[in-house]
């Protein structure tokens, strides 16, 4: 069955540049399993014996092509048969039974599926090669371009790829928090050795850099608490950025990234007091500090990205549900009104 307009217009809402057909399948039985099967019978496959089985030659036991739950019929030698439950499959094959299956009055029950396959349906009486079964189904495959609910499958499949697309920014958040630390960790190094070494530094008094009198140490308070907010249990167990984007809470995350911008912020406030000095340690935090500003930015667009895609996949969720409720209600008045008008014509006969 053609889907290649539904594919085309998936790919049209969503920007993606193939449609992913396991997408579009999965919308097909999202249709099929929303919709009661009285109203789908236009989608109706017939199973073959010669492929499915239901004969001496080919298997006495029906194997469903695909799995499903929507049988519409099954018939042996065309008469229609009655399901009955698994325990009472010995019942109908029992000739002193008063439940045995007859070939006017055929019956039938379910097996256990075949892997990559559907449910094994087993007819009484057992079929021949001249009176054999077959099973009257929902054919997903059929809810394609030509019908009348393609529109559902094209939301429903939008949705999911929305879904997918908004996955796929966890990875790109997950880079961007690891390099942002990098960053950060780059700064910390260079501002710990304002506390206990002049080494690198063009000031000849320790006491003009060191924890007890510098205002320096104001830096490094902050760039610590930056590494605690993106990893280390900041402000509590489980809510610092890695758990955050792990449990998905973009409200808090968002939160927490927001404390992350201020106190580098507030690191370069301090710095701007000693830049001018020309100390090269300090440029060196200055372009750590403003590295890890580019990334804590990117994570925020991401995170606003992904709400985006989120938001669009609830949204075409919501249409594909409100496109099936629309047919079934209009089907099933319709349906309806000829059942009424049927009864109406038999009593006036």
């Amino acid at each position: 069955m053609a889907t290649t307009a539904i594919a085309s217009e998936i790919e049209a809402l969503t920007g993606v540049g193939t449609a992913d057909a396991s997408f579009l399948v999965s919308a097909q039985k999202f249709v099929v399993s929303s919709t009661p099967k009285s109203l789908l019978k236009w989608a109706a496959s017939l199973t073959d014996p010669a492929s499915h089985g239901g004969n001496t030659s080919q298997g006495i036991n029906i194997v469903m092509p695909t799995a499903t739950d929507s049988i519409l019929d099954v018939s042996r030698n065309g008469f229609s048969a009655d399901e009955v439950p698994y325990n009472m499959k010995g019942f109908i094959a029992n000739s002193t039974s008063l439940h045995l299956a007859t070939n006017t009055y055929p019956k039938y029950y379910l097996d256990n599926a075949v892997s990559n396959k559907g449910t094994v349906v087993s007819v009484k009486p057992v079929p021949t090669d001249s009176e054999t079964a077959r099973v009257l189904y929902v054919d997903y495959s059929k809810i394609d371009d030509d019908s009348d609910l393609r529109s559902v499958v094209i939301y429903r499949a939008a949705s999911s790829e929305f879904s997918k697309l908004a996955s796929g920014m966890n990875a790109g958040v997950t880079t961007a928090l690891t390099y942002l630390k990098a960053a950060v960790d780059q700064a910390e190094t260079a501002a710990d050795r304002f506390e206990a070494s002049n080494d690198a530094s063009i000031f000849g008094d320790p006491a003009t850099y060191d924890a007890t009198n510098s205002q320096l140490v104001r830096v490094k308070e902050a760039v610590d608490k930056v590494q605690l907010l993106i990893e280390t249990d900041k402000p509590a167990s489980g809510y610092d950025a890695h758990d955050l984007l792990q449990a998905e809470d973009i409200e808090l995350l968002n939160g927490n990234l927001s404390i992350v911008k201020t106190e580098l912020e507030r690191a370069q406030v301090h710095l701007s007091e000693w830049v001018a000095i020309g100390d090269m340690r300090v440029k060196q935090i200055n372009v750590a500090l403003a590295e890890a500003q580019g990334y804590a930015g990117e994570v925020t667009a991401r995170i606003g990205q992904q709400q985006i895609y989120i938001a669009e996949s609830q949204k075409y969720y919501n249409w594909a549900k409100q496109e099936l409720q629309t047919y079934v209600g209009m089907n099933e008045k319709s349906i309806q009104y000829q059942t009424q008008n049927q009864q109406a014509q038999a009593e006036a006969q």
